[in-house]
C-alpha cells in the first residue's frame, strides 16, 4: 500500500508540474492579462458612422468599449479634459489645437474621413469651375475649416471673392439646406448628411463638386477632416489596448464602407444619423477611410499647411510637430 501511495503521489506531482509548466510558458510569472474598460467619444453625424459596427459588437460580444455620443466638438474636448474618455473622434484641426494647448497630451492616432463637403446647385446647368464666374456661393462655417477649404479651392481655380465670384455665409447647415431645398439659393456648400437631406427634398438639386476629390486633384494631400485621438498617457500606459482599438476601428470602418445598408440601420439604432434611409444614401459620400502612421502624417500635412496659411490659430498657432503623430 505504501508503494502504491508513493507511486500515485509521484504521478500526481508530475501532472501538476506539467500543468504549472504549461501555464508558465503561456503567461509569464507575475503578468496578468489586462481587462481594460475603454471609453471613447464620437460625434453624431459623419464622424461617428465608422464606429457603428464596433458599437454593435460592444453589445454583442461584450467588448470592453463604452461609446459616448456628443453633439458638439466642445463636448468631446470637455470629456477628454476631465478624463471621461481616453480616445475620441473629432475634427482634425481641433486635434492639432488640443496637442498644442495640452502641451502634447493629446495625439492623433488615425484619420477616419477624407471630408464630406459638397458644392450643390439647383439644377445642372453649371458643369465646370470656370462657369462659376459671376455667381454667389452660399456656405456655412465662416471663420473655420469650411471657409478656408472653399476659399483655397476658389483661389486655385482663378477666383477672387468680391471680384469674379461672391461667397455669402449663413448661420448653420439646417438653415442653408432649407434655403437650397426650397429654391431660395442656387449654389450652396454643405456637408453630409445635409447633402442627402436636401437632394431627397428637391430632386432638382444636384452635386456639382465633391470637394474632397477636387482637393486631392490639386495635389494637396487629403481633405482629412476627421481624426481619432488619444490621451498621450493612455498610449504610454496601455499600448496594446490602443493597438487593439485601432484594429477594431479599421474593421468597423471597412464594415460601413462594404455593408452600407446594414451600417445605415445601425446609424439609426445608435442615433448617429436620424434615419437609416438618409444614412444609406449619405454613407458613400462621407469618404470614410482609415489611415495611420507615416501615411497619416503625409496625408494631412498639406491640409494643415493650407489651414495655417489661412489662420494659424485654426490648428493651434503652429504646424504640428513629429510627436503629434502616433
Amino acid at each position: 500500500m505504501k508503494k502504491i501511495f508513493f507511486f500515485c503521489s509521484v504521478v500526481l506531482l508530475s501532472i501538476l508540474g506539467a500543468a504549472c509548466a504549461a501555464t508558465s510558458a503561456s503567461v509569464p510569472v507575475g503578468v496578468q492579462k489586462e481587462i481594460l474598460q475603454l471609453d471613447i467619444a464620437v460625434l453624431r453625424g459623419p464622424g461617428g458612422i465608422g464606429s457603428v459596427w464596433l458599437m454593435e459588437e460592444a453589445v454583442n460580444v461584450q467588448k470592453n468599449y463604452t461609446f459616448h455620443l456628443a453633439d458638439s466638438p466642445e463636448q468631446v474636448v470637455a470629456w477628454l479634459a476631465n478624463g471621461t474618455v481616453k480616445m475620441a473622434a473629432l475634427p482634425s484641426n481641433l486635434a492639432a489645437n488640443l496637442y498644442e494647448k495640452t502641451k502634447g497630451q493629446i495625439r492623433m492616432t488615425a484619420i477616419i474621413t477624407r471630408g464630406m463637403l459638397y458644392l450643390l446647385q439647383a439644377g445642372d446647368e453649371i458643369k465646370s469651375w470656370p462657369e462659376l464666374a459671376g455667381h454667389i456661393i452660399y456656405a456655412t462655417g465662416r471663420g473655420s475649416n469650411p471657409e478656408y477649404i472653399l476659399l483655397h479651392l476658389l483661389k486655385a481655380h482663378g477666383f477672387a471673392v468680391g471680384e469674379n465670384i461672391d461667397v455669402v455665409f449663413e448661420n448653420d447647415h439646417t438653415e442653408l439646406a432649407t434655403m437650397l431645398a426650397i429654391g431660395k439659393v442656387d449654389l450652396a456648400m454643405l456637408p453630409e448628411p445635409f447633402v442627402t437631406s436636401v437632394m431627397a427634398k428637391n430632386t432638382a438639386v444636384s452635386t456639382l463638386f465633391d470637394l474632397s476629390a477636387e482637393w486631392e486633384a490639386l495635389g494637396t494631400g487629403s481633405l482629412a477632416m476627421t481624426a481619432l485621438v488619444s490621451s498621450a498617457d493612455f498610449i504610454t500606459d496601455h499600448p496594446q489596448a490602443v493597438e487593439q482599438f485601432l484594429s477594431d476601428m479599421k474593421t468597423s470602418i471597412n464594415f460601413a464602407v462594404n455593408n452600407v445598408a446594414k451600417a445605415a440601420t445601425l446609424c439609426e439604432k445608435f442615433d448617429i444619423i436620424p434615419t437609416a434611409a438618409v444614412a444609406e444614401l449619405a454613407i458613400p459620400r462621407c469618404n470614410l477611410t482609415f489611415i495611420t502612421g507615416q501615411e497619416m502624417k503625409e496625408a494631412i500635412t498639406a491640409y494643415y499647411e493650407v489651414l495655417y496659411a489661412a489662420n494659424p490659430q485654426s490648428i493651434g498657432g503652429v504646424m504640428p510637430e513629429e510627436g503629434f503623430y502616433y
